[in-house]
C-alpha cells in the first residue's frame, strides 16, 4: 500500500509538471466547465418553473443531485478518463510491455498514469454549485451527513472505475473498444436524474444490476437524509461484487496480450 501512495504522489507530481506548462489548458477548461454547467443550472430554473417537483425531489434537491453528480464526473475526469479511453492504443502499441516489467501496481500504471490537471477547474465550479443547491434546499442540511454523502460518491467512483474496467478487459480480444467506452460515459448521463424516474425494465437494469442510476442519487439521498440504509448497503455489494469480477477478468485478459500487433 505504501508503494502503491508513493507511485501515485509520484504520478501526481508529473502531471503536475505538465500542467505548469500547458496551463491555458486549465484556464479553457474553467470556462468550459463554468458555461455548460450554468446552461444547466438554467435548464433546472426553467422546469422547476412549470412544476414543484420531479419524481418527489424539490429544486433544492434536484441541485444537489447535479452537484454530486458533477463531483463523481468530474473525479472521473481528472483521475482516469482518459486512461481508460486510451488503454486500446496502448495495447496496441505495445506500450504494455514497459508497464508489465514494472514492479509497481498494474492498475495504476495504467490507469492512473495521465491525470487531468487541467480539469482540476471543474472542482472549483462543483464547491459554488453545491452552495448554490444548499441555499435552495427546503430544510438545511447536516454537515455530516453532506460528508457522507461525499463518502458514498467515493463509493460510486470506486463502482464506475471497476464498471469500466469490465468493459476495458475486452479491448484484449476486440482490440478496439474505444466505442464502447465512449458509449458507456454517455450512458452515465443517466446518474444525473434521480433514480425514482426509472421504472420497469430500466429499473431493473440502472438500478439493480448496473446501478448507474444511484451514482448519484444515492450520496444525495444519504446527505439530506432521505435515503435507505438497505440500499446504501446493496449498493456497497454490488461494488464488491463487480470489483472481485472485474479484477478476476481483467487478469484473465491479460493472458491474452502477445504485445504490439
Amino acid at each position: 500500500m505504501k508503494k502503491s501512495i508513493k507511485i501515485f504522489i509520484q504520478l501526481l507530481k508529473l502531471n503536475f509538471k505538465n500542467f505548469t506548462i500547458y496551463r491555458t489548458n486549465f484556464y479553457i477548461s474553467f470556462v468550459a466547465t463554468l458555461l455548460w454547467t450554468t446552461a444547466y443550472v438554467i435548464f433546472i430554473e426553467v422546469i422547476f418553473q412549470h412544476i414543484d417537483t420531479l419524481a418527489g425531489w424539490d429544486k433544492g434537491g434536484m441541485l444537489m443531485i447535479m452537484s454530486f453528480y458533477y463531483l463523481f464526473q468530474n473525479v472521473g475526469n481528472v483521475f482516469f478518463r482518459d486512461n481508460f479511453e486510451n488503454f486500446g492504443d496502448a495495447m496496441r502499441q505495445g506500450q504494455l510491455d514497459l508497464v508489465l516489467t514494472k514492479p509497481a501496481s498494474l492498475k495504476m500504471m495504467l490507469f492512473f498514469n495521465k491525470i487531468r490537471m487541467d480539469s482540476l477547474a471543474s472542482f472549483i465550479i462543483n464547491i459554488f454549485l453545491f452552495a448554490y443547491a444548499i441555499r435552495e434546499l427546503s430544510e438545511p442540511i447536516s454537515i455530516e451527513y453532506l460528508i457522507l454523502g461525499i463518502i458514498y460518491t467515493g463509493i460510486s467512483i470506486i463502482f464506475f472505475f471497476y464498471f469500466l474496467l469490465f468493459i476495458t478487459t475486452f479491448t484484449f480480444w476486440f482490440q478496439k473498444n474505444e466505442t464502447l467506452n465512449t458509449i458507456i460515459w454517455n450512458l452515465l448521463q443517466i446518474g444525473r436524474y434521480p433514480r425514482q424516474i426509472y421504472q420497469d425494465i430500466a429499473k431493473i437494469v440502472f438500478i439493480f444490476l448496473i446501478p448507474l442510476a444511484m451514482v448519484a442519487s444515492l450520496p444525495t439521498e444519504i446527505a439530506l437524509h432521505l435515503g435507505s440504509w438497505k440500499m446504501a448497503l446493496y449498493f456497497i455489494g454490488v461494488t464488491v461484487i463487480f470489483g472481485i469480477i472485474s479484477n478476476i477478468f481483467f487478469h484473465y485478459g491479460l493472458k491474452q496480450y502477445s504485445s504490439a500487433g
